[in-house]
């Protein structure tokens, strides 16, 4: 296993995704605190009808995270599938896989290299960005509760394995990376029309992450389970095709 996730750090090395990844998810975080905190100025230079007030308090350093979270929750399902969308459809197109295969290296040894580099790779940059955007939040609104902020941060890491695992099962079967990033984003966005109540839905999952960096607690855990489980069934598919199929 070592010496595929020793490829797999090469790999995102030289395509440049080890540095793509973290300075897109840095620009994500740090976007919502500024816009916040010019949004207020920006109306009140702005010229309104005469007799129209309009004004916007303020948000606390606490609401600006959860904020935050949620333009994560918005955008960066679409930049996990773009960055994982190629790690085994482009290699089965390229004759990578053929190649990995022939030495002694299992199939579920290089699906799990690929699940475990991509998801480090993610939960790495996600997690630096949002250290970043707490800091600068900070600096613009006042002191955060770190506890809060912390769990809460890290409670929204099960829909981006979500992610990665429909994105790397779709790309099981597709030839197209393209393909395999659309299949993944629509299943991401399948899941979404379901009842909150479901658990299965990953809108329930940002909702309750947004609550935890808000109050402290979330009002049920039943979608973190349920959001894990389904990322883990999708994992444990994708090795099943992938050893059933032929390259």
């Amino acid at each position: 296993m070592f010496p595929m996730l020793k490829k797999e750090s090469m790999e995102l090395s030289r395509n440049l995704k080890i540095i793509i990844a973290p300075l897109v998810m840095i620009l994500l975080g740090l976007s919502q605190p500024i816009v916040l905190k010019l949004l207020p100025k920006l109306i009140d230079s702005s010229t309104l009808p005469e007799g129209v007030v309009f004004q916007i308090s303020e948000p606390t350093a606490q609401e600006v995270i959860a904020s935050t979270l949620s333009k994560f929750a918005s955008m960066a399902p679409i930049v996990v599938c773009l960055i994982v969308m190629g790690t085994i459809a482009g290699e089965r197109m390229s004759g990578v896989v053929q190649m990995v295969l022939v030495k002694p290296i299992s199939r579920f040894q290089y699906f799990a290299s690929k699940a475990i580099a991509y998801a480090l790779l993610i939960y790495l940059s996600y997690l630096l960005a949002m250290i970043i955007a707490a800091f600068y939040t900070i600096v613009l609104f006042g002191d955060i509760h770190w506890t809060h902020a912390v769990v809460g941060i890290a409670a929204y890491l099960p829909n981006l394995l979500l992610v990665i695992s429909l994105t790397l099962f779709a790309s099981v079967f597709l030839k197209s990376s393209i393909g395999a990033a659309g299949i993944g984003l629509l299943g991401y966005y399948v899941l979404g029309f379901f009842p909150s109540s479901s658990g299965v839905n990953p809108h329930a999952v940002t909702s309750e992450a947004m609550n935890i960096v808000l109050h402290g607690s979330s009002q049920s855990d039943f979608s973190f389970i349920m959001i894990s489980l389904i990322s883990l069934i999708f994992l444990i598919s994708g090795v099943f095709l992938f050893k059933k199929q032929e390259l």
